[in-house]
């Protein structure tokens, strides 16, 4: 459910019952933006709401915004384009692959070396994302 929390001709802020993710937020930005394109619709209390600013001199009507908004949150969840990867994201990807590549060499230098087993890095390995050709797991 939403709720008017502040009303003045020209800008109104609502409320959500939930907090909403980044995403759903941006997804539900270009929806609105679809509909109303002369009504800036930007964040406000950490995702729990929204604050709508009219672009023109044209007064908002705080029923119609309402009445959008409690339509857009009882149908069935927008799914927008996947986001790309963050640095962070893409960082953490390439340390795990370099991770697993490093235990494969180990644990194939513990093969040629009796000194140190192989399994040991094999389950490094493994558990860091690595599957051998042609595996279904």
């Amino acid at each position: 459910m939403t709720v008017i929390k502040h009303l003045l001709p020209f800008r109104i802020r609502f409320d959500f019952r939930k907090k909403l993710t980044r995403h759903q937020f941006d997804v539900m930005i270009f929806s609105f933006n679809y509909v109303y394109p002369k009504i800036n619709l930007t964040k406000s209390s950490n995702f729990h709401g929204c604050i709508l600013i009219s672009v023109s001199s044209e007064v908002l009507n705080a029923d119609e915004f309402l009445q959008w908004f409690n339509n857009y949150f009882q149908q069935v969840e927008a799914f927008g384009p996947a986001r790309p990867p963050t640095k962070v994201d893409l960082l953490v990807l390439n340390t795990k692959k370099f991770s697993a590549q490093a235990m494969l060499v180990l644990a194939f230098l513990g093969w040629i070396l009796p000194v140190m087993p192989g399994t040991p890095f094999f389950l490094i390995a493994w558990a860091l994302g690595w599957r051998p050709k042609g595996s279904k797991h």
